[in-house]
């Protein structure tokens, strides 16, 4: 917890100093977000709205997304795991599952 702080103040160097009355969020960014956000504000039911209609929408096409998860195998194979006691002869498990294979087939 204490040793990665220590290690980047190590690491990174020292901000630059700026000059005195710099606006740090004066660049063309900022104040197209500024711009933007208090539009926002100010048609915060219409944009609410908007979001609520997107929110309904993105549900509705969800019903249109194809669901899924495994796709189809054109083979029709599936995995049986066996287990014998430890030290069982290889010929006694080999019998046991020709069984279990004559069932399954």
């Amino acid at each position: 917890m204490t040793l990665t702080p220590i290690k980047c103040m190590d690491m990174l160097a020292d901000p630059k100093p700026r000059e005195e009355g710099h606006d740090p969020f004066g660049s063309k960014f900022y104040k197209i977000f500024r711009g933007l956000l208090e539009k926002v504000i100010r048609l915060r039911i219409l944009f609410i709205a908007a979001m609520v209609g997107l929110l309904v929408a993105s549900f509705v096409g969800f019903g249109y997304v194809e669901q899924l998860f495994f796709p189809a195998s054109s083979m029709s194979k599936f995995m049986v795991d066996y287990y014998a006691p430890q030290g069982t002869r290889i010929q006694t498990t080999a019998e046991a599952l020709t069984g279990l294979e004559e069932k399954f087939l």
